[in-house]
């Protein structure tokens, strides 16, 4: 066993893993997790005796981590996503911000919208995460600027003018 987990997760069966064009997670510590990952992507060395049990994948975990690095290492995100789940593999690729504008789901629930913004013209930003049949939210405007609304909320704290013209003035607000 690890002194110090990895940081890509707790252990071999539950972690990130690189593919040939990205990373996928997969949690195979249910053991019929463990029969299904070893028909997907561990063949012959999913018999090991090292393997056996949950306490001996457990005492050999970096020795089995390398061998599902390098099983996945060759193979496309989807490629292994699709090996993992016809197996029954909780599994799962993660997805990059860059790639977020883009994503299905993201796009369906039109949860970036183009909104105009002030100076900025027209940007991306978040849309309504909760959408009500009923009630349905809006999006009230572009993000503020700096120091846009500073009075007023210093105001409803109970500031005067001139403590926030003074504020002002020794650069502690904008």
């Amino acid at each position: 066993s690890r002194a110090h987990p990895s940081p890509l997760g707790p252990s071999a069966l539950r972690r990130l893993y690189r593919t040939r064009d990205g990373w996928v997670f997969l949690d195979a510590g249910a053991e019929a997790s463990w029969a299904g990952l070893g028909r997907a992507l561990l063949g012959e060395a999913a018999q090991d005796p090292r393997f056996v049990s949950v306490a001996d994948r457990e005492r050999h975990d970096a020795e089995l981590t390398a061998l599902l690095e390098n099983a996945v290492a060759w193979l496309s995100s989807a490629e292994c996503l699709g090996l993992l789940e016809r197996e029954g593999v909780p599994c799962g690729q993660v997805n990059y911000l860059k790639n977020l504008p883009a994503h299905s789901q993201v796009r369906h629930q039109r949860l970036l919208v183009r909104q105009r913004s002030g100076d900025l013209g027209w940007v991306n930003q978040v849309g309504l995460t909760v959408k009500f049949s009923r009630t349905p939210g809006r999006l009230g405007g572009g993000a503020p600027r700096l120091g846009q609304h500073t009075s007023q909320v210093l105001r409803e704290l109970g500031y005067t003018a001139g403590e926030i013209a003074l504020l002002r003035e020794k650069r502690v607000v904008a």
